[in-house]
């Protein structure tokens, strides 16, 4: 993406993140970065490839270990 098309970040912040397959089954798990922008949530693993979510595909978020 151009850099003047770049969305402008709200916030960027360590995290540890968790995902599941509709089974219930964990996908992946690690340390992490996450950025928020106005339209999806980046997760920048640790190691592996970023992963973009759009804001309405996201089903639930945890508060735990807060």
């Amino acid at each position: 993406m151009d850099e003047e098309n770049k969305l402008p970040t709200i916030l960027k912040c360590p995290a540890s993140y968790e995902l599941r397959g509709n089974n219930g089954q964990e996908i992946a798990q690690g340390g992490s970065d996450l950025v928020l922008d106005t339209e999806k949530l980046t997760v920048l693993p640790e190691s592996g490839d970023p992963l973009l979510i759009p804001y309405r595909d996201i089903i639930q978020v945890s508060k735990a270990g807060y």
